[in-house]
């Protein structure tokens, strides 16, 4: 596998805890910043997907377990399957639960459907500065990165499962993206194979 020229960026565990805490309250859409902290903390999901999530997509199961289906994701047509347990950051950053066929999360859309990135993009980096949070290349579209990084890390770098997880159709581009081999890779490998 070639080693990609720069792996996708993450946002660091305090940058998380400072977006939590931010201020958004004066913001017209409040939930550009649930979306960054639900996609991190649970989903992985872009926002382009998360634009189009509908309330017929969540499907509530016992022991406060939810099912999350999608016949295919706004980007790559793929199906993405994934159960999450609901805790207090969950119901928070997801809500109240809507009628089936309203979107679960408020956000800016051009006159044809779609998500209004660059607005998304602006709100997200005003609220940045307005909370004192700096840092370049700090955008939206890392919650997923970060996501992808934290499941690489709770998982023992399992793949396959980030790669499902994520939706990717193929477990190449999760390699592309979020994986370097290095030492210690080959460290612990050899550690299995003694």
């Amino acid at each position: 596998i070639p080693i990609p020229v720069k792996l996708k960026g993450k946002a660091t565990e305090e940058e998380v805890r400072a977006i939590y805490d931010m201020d958004f309250s004066t913001y017209k859409y409040q939930d550009i910043r649930r979306c960054f902290l639900w996609s991190t903390m649970f989903t992985g999901m872009r926002f382009t997907t998360m634009s189009q999530l509908k309330w017929k997509n969540i499907e509530e199961k016992e022991n406060n377990q939810v099912k999350i289906y999608l016949k295919d994701q706004t980007k790559t047509d793929e199906e993405l399957i994934q159960y999450h347990t609901k805790d207090k950051y969950w119901n928070e950053f997801v809500g109240e639960r809507g009628d089936d066929e309203d979107f679960v999360f408020n956000l800016p859309k051009l006159k044809n459907g779609d998500i209004d990135n660059s607005y998304v993009l602006a709100s997200f980096k005003w609220a940045l500065q307005k909370n004192k949070i700096y840092r370049k290349g700090l955008t939206p579209k890392m919650c997923r990165h970060t996501c992808a990084y934290r499941m690489l890390k709770a998982t023992d770098s399992d793949i396959y499962r980030v790669s499902k997880h994520l939706g990717h159709k193929d477990i190449k581009t999760t390699q592309k993206n979020y994986v370097r081999e290095g030492e210690e890779f080959y460290k612990k490998s050899n550690k299995y194979l003694s």
